[in-house]
């Protein structure tokens, strides 16, 4: 038994060393297949590559007619306080009031109006003459300005999304066999490295190319990548395990107070649930639900809940809707309350390179609580074509559309826009463009006074060579008021902007002068005369320090008023903002390292003036000044956002008094008031693991007017409001 144990042994070694050999030689031997096997794979994504990369590379150059990435735009409000109105009428409700120095993202502009994003998610309209323009640049916010995406290039950079999902699919496809051939070489004897070399020269040559065409893609597009991954372009890519259902659900929880002659507070709650569900390679559907409790200037209660679906039927057809609904409640007026309701359905066909066809429409309905006459319902649509008529010359033709319907006067109106803009690329950065549109807006015959035609010619020229940009923009503009021909007038505008340095690099600063000619083309029994505006907004951002100017300048043409009373005209206005001071970025060690930090000193007036020495003094003009302080800080995981200023304001005006028997204002002496303002938002967030986030946000801010019953016939001392608030942020992939 000993003997024969002895002898099995011996055999299942033999055994054992004969196979793994075998199996080695055997694994050698056709070794050399598994590479010619996959050149035609790797042939064939080369190909493919190759050609997406040249379709998106020639957009790009069509998209780069309309500029570099653009900044995003915002509105600074230059007086002490202002009202956002409900829509572009200086009668229609306001909103909210927002005080100088507050910033809104614009999301729309109309002849002399802004229309913005307010804090309680509401969307209301600007007077231009109560903001400043300001641009933000990419390196100062490090956030991308996709909401402000020009118009005439959305249906470009839908295709370029598109094309660099199929590229990113290709590549990642390309990299995985790549990786595989790679290990499966390297586990070769020297050898047998050596017959299959040829066959590995080329696999390799294909690697380089295909490496070589996504640098391509990551340099060209690079610069547009964030704007095509916020601006709402529709793209569809292959569903990856595990991420077919991703989203973020966050809860906010704390305590606001607001103090206005009296103080009230109020439990501050934000619950928020976005999520993105990919259906099949080619659907994808969203949605996301809101809760918002908060005491701004009056205690309210905002509830959303928004949800959409994009289809790619094919590389030419794209399909999306959304549907969303938004409660408000105001608690201390049942006017101010409203649902708001909006469905909205968009399409974009590419039947060619050259050809590019769009549509949308949307509804909304807004029905207030103790406020039937304000209630409204609106259609608003838009369709047209882009078109490559050669690869230096595009056209795009559009019209626009919006009718509404209520039974208050100044919210019952028809309006249609149609465009053309032709553009022409003159040599490689230098583009010409010229822009016509007519814009008809009827209003109901109770309303019919606001009325109007317009008629609009701009002329654009650009040049984007390297990291510099200079552009012109000539336009003309005449608006006619057929039911009140008093308002009628001509406008002649011309701006000059110019970039220095890369907006991504540490030297960048951006500069551009605006001049803005008005005439008002019939005077009688009208105290409107001609006026002409002039803008200069400059700003720079060096290696270490920053610096900002913005001005703005309105005269009147009151010659004909020199020798009598001043009193009746406009005033001449001077407003000007700037700060400067040190800028930190980049610097720091690995545990904390200062992404970047401004401190500075601001500076800001607001005058008024004229040829009558009292009518200079008696307008409350002034002058401020104070420091300003933002920045964001890394702590090893964690981040902190913070913003801050204070400011004095010296503001010489005259004592007022109020006659009940005449009902005007009386001045007297002159006063000298003193308000000043301080504002503070600090945001810290903490990552735990790789799913969860724990944050924490402190804002307050402070005006103290220095009003009295001589300066004002309603002061009001001292406005503030306080916030704090901590929550968690959850985020899933399923």
């Amino acid at each position: 038994m000993h003997y024969y144990g002895k002898n099995f042994t011996l055999l299942a070694i033999c055994f054992i060393f004969f196979t793994i050999a075998n199996l080695k030689i055997s694994a050698q031997s056709g070794s050399g297949n598994f590479i010619s096997e996959r050149i035609p794979q790797i042939k064939r994504m080369s190909a493919d590559i190759n050609q997406n990369v040249l379709a998106m590379l020639t957009l790009i150059k069509e998209y780069q007619k309309y500029g570099t990435p653009p900044a995003s735009k915002a509105a600074r409000i230059i007086k002490p306080v202002v009202s956002v109105k409900e829509t572009n009428n200086v009668n229609s409700l306001t909103l909210i009031e927002v005080k100088i120095n507050e910033e809104f993202d614009i999301v729309d502009e109309r002849d002399k109006w802004y229309k913005v994003k307010t804090l309680d998610n509401r969307e209301g309209w600007l007077q231009e003459d109560e903001v400043q323009i300001i641009t933000r640049q990419l390196t100062d916010s490090g956030t991308s300005a996709g909401a402000a995406v020009n118009q005439e290039a959305s249906a470009l950079l839908s295709q370029i999304a598109r094309l660099k999902g199929t590229i990113d699919d290709i590549f990642s496809t390309a990299t995985s066999l790549v990786t595989k051939t790679e290990g499966d070489y390297n586990k070769l004897s020297d050898d047998r490295k050596k017959t299959i070399e040829p066959d590995y020269r080329i696999f390799i040559s294909h690697k380089e190319k295909i490496e070589k065409l996504y640098n391509y893609v990551i340099k060209f597009a690079g610069p547009y990548e964030a704007i095509m991954s916020g601006s709402g372009v529709p793209g569809v890519r292959k569903t990856v395990p595990g991420e077919r259902f991703k989203g973020t659900i966050s809860a906010d929880i704390g305590r606001s107070s607001y103090n206005n002659m009296n103080s009230n507070s109020t439990t501050s709650r934000q619950l928020m649930f976005n999520g993105n569900f990919q259906i099949d390679n080619q659907t994808q559907a969203n949605i996301s639900l809101g809760h918002q409790n908060e005491l701004m200037q009056t205690a309210f209660t905002n509830n959303i809940i928004e949800a959409g679906i994009t289809k790619q039927f094919s590389d030419k057809m794209v399909l999306s809707s959304n549907i969303g609904y938004n409660i408000y409640d105001d608690k201390a007026s049942d006017y101010n309350s409203f649902g708001l309701f909006r469905a909205g359905l968009n399409a974009n066909f590419t039947p060619s390179d050259k050809t590019n066809l769009f549509g949308n429409a949307s509804y909304q309905s807004k029905n207030f609580s103790d406020l039937g006459d304000n209630n409204y319902q609106g259609i608003m649509y838009g369709f047209g074509a882009n078109l490559i008529i050669a690869p230096d010359k595009n056209i795009k033709l559009q019209m626009q559309g919006n009718s509404q319907m209520s039974e208050k006067a100044f919210f019952n109106f028809n309006q249609i826009n149609p465009q053309i803009l032709y553009s022409r690329k003159k040599s490689q950065g230098k583009i010409f463009s010229l822009g016509l549109d007519y814009d008809l807006l009827k209003f109901t015959a109770d309303n019919n006074f606001s009325d109007y035609q317009r008629y609009k010619a701009d002329f654009r020229w650009r040049n984007t060579m390297k990291n510099s940009a200079l552009s012109r923009n000539l336009n003309f503009i005449y608006k006619q008021y057929p039911n009140n021909s008093k308002q009628d007038y001509f406008r002649l505008g011309y701006i000059f902007e110019k970039r220095k340095g890369s907006l991504r690099d540490e030297k960048s600063s951006i500069s551009s002068f605006s001049y803005l000619f008005t005439i008002i083309t019939q005077r009688e029994d009208n105290f409107l005369t001609d006026y002409l505006d002039i803008r200069w907004n400059k700003s720079g951002t060096r290696k270490k320090s920053y610096s900002t100017l913005n001005i703005y300048t309105r005269l009147w043409n009151n010659a004909l008023a020199l020798s009598g009373d001043t009193a009746k005209y406009p005033d001449h206005i001077i407003d000007f903002y700037g700060e400067i001071g040190p800028f930190f970025r980049g610097s720091g060690d690995g545990s904390v390292k200062i992404t970047g930090l401004k401190a500075g000193f601001v500076a800001g007036g607001h005058l008024f003036f004229n040829f009558d020495e009292d009518y200079i003094l008696r307008n409350g003009n002034s002058v401020r000044g104070g420091f300003a302080v933002s920045g964001n800080i890394k702590i090893y995981k964690a981040s902190l956002a913070l913003a801050g200023s204070y400011e004095r304001s010296l503001v010489l005006t005259k004592a007022t008094a109020y006659d009940p028997f005449s009902g005007n204002l009386v001045y007297g002496d002159n006063i000298y008031r003193k308000p000043s303002s301080f504002q503070l938002n600090i945001n810290y967030r903490q990552p735990i693991g790789n799913r969860w986030d724990v944050r924490f946000n402190l804002s307050t801010y402070e005006i103290r007017t220095d009003a009295t019953f001589e300066t004002s016939i309603n002061p009001i001392e001292r406005k503030s409001n306080l916030r704090f608030s901590g929550g968690l942020i959850y985020r899933f992939a399923l």
